[in-house]
């Protein structure tokens, strides 16, 4: 399972094991393959904005 977050794994504290956590802010390249995404986690903030797409 893989997750991408607004920040780096390392500075959050309690995430859960079994779970690839991988950092992205939306001002760089993909980290992955969004196919092997199941979360994607929003920094609420005003920076770039990607269209959402359902997910299994």
């Amino acid at each position: 399972m893989t997750a991408w977050l607004p920040y780096p794994p390392a500075e959050i504290p309690g995430l859960p094991d079994g779970i690839s956590y991988h950092y992205w802010d939306g001002s760089h390249a993909l980290p992955g393959d969004p196919n092997d995404v199941r979360f994607l986690v929003s920094g609420g903030g005003a920076g770039p904005r990607r269209p959402a797409r359902n997910m299994p």
